[in-house]
């Protein structure tokens, strides 16, 4: 009984020894939707607006501070283990992705346009 006992540990020892090869995923953007449009006034001085929302993207255009754009939805990236917000926006029908930091949201156009007049 002992040495089947001792077998036993020794096949299991070999069984839950084996490494486990662990392969990072990309994974596609997942909107988080929301009702109604929302407004971003851009608040750093420069933000490139990407065809994707990567930072490897395309550049479609760029914008300036204070420059004011539709919010279509938010999006969450996993680029190199971290999680990267994205807002998917749209500035007069080009639709591109600019990151989450570069943009303060607002539920109204005119309060969007309010606060752009006060950081230009």
């Amino acid at each position: 009984m002992k040495k089947v006992l001792f077998v036993l540990m020794i096949l299991l020892s070999f069984a839950c020894s084996k490494k486990i090869e662990h392969k990072e995923i990309q994974l596609p953007y997942t909107p988080i939707l929301s009702s109604g449009s929302s407004w971003g006034v851009v608040i750093s001085n420069y933000v490139r607006v990407k065809e994707d929302p990567s930072d490897s993207s395309t550049m479609l255009t760029s914008l300036t501070k204070g420059s004011i754009v539709e919010v279509l939805f938010l999006s969450r990236t996993i680029e190199l283990g971290v999680t990267v917000s994205w807002y998917h926006i749209n500035i007069e029908g080009l639709r591109g992705w600019i990151l989450k930091d570069d943009l303060d949201v607002f539920e109204s156009k005119e309060q969007a346009v309010n606060f752009a007049g006060d950081i230009e």
